[in-house]
């Protein structure tokens, strides 16, 4: 009876050790926190966040002091960041090197994002498996979207 029972506790606890291995790998989704809703997406850190000084479509989202507020809300069924000065500019498609722009989000070129954890922090992957990525965590520098393990992809609330 005894071994059964320890059986069962090493199958349960494997079990939440694995579920709690993904989630700190980024591929488990989670729910949006309130804070990032309507607030700024910081790199843990502490250099810069995740903003945009043109607020036109085409123009990059770069690594900024202060970062612009944005909003994470549902636009044609995908979750989409949305700029709050221009409520029509989201976080989208890439250009050259995997970089992110500013696209329109109203016309559906807004690019879907999942937010999932890693290491006590917040991921933004899109639907491809790419994380919002500061390559060289340099403020100025063009955020990109790259493959998990590259640069800096940890991100505040």
């Amino acid at each position: 009876m005894r071994r059964l029972f320890r059986r069962k506790l090493v199958r349960i606890l494997t079990a939440m050790v694995s579920v709690t291995a993904l989630a700190g790998t980024g591929i488990v989704a989670s729910a949006i926190p309130a804070q990032a809703v309507g607030g700024t997406i910081c790199l843990v850190s502490g250099t810069g966040c995740i903003g945009a000084p043109n607020l036109t479509a085409g123009s990059p989202v770069n690594l900024t002091a202060s970062g612009r507020t944005i909003n994470a809300h549902v636009v044609n069924g995908e979750l989409v960041l949305q700029i709050n000065a221009a409520n029509n500019m989201c976080v989208g498609e890439t250009g050259s090197n995997n970089s992110l722009l500013l696209v329109n989000c109203t016309n559906g070129f807004g690019r879907g994002w999942t937010m999932g954890t890693r290491n006590g922090a917040f991921t933004w992957a899109d639907n491809d498996g790419n994380f919002i990525t500061s390559a060289d965590d340099v403020l100025g520098h063009t955020l990109q979207r790259l493959s998990s393990g590259f640069g800096f992809q940890r991100w505040s609330e």
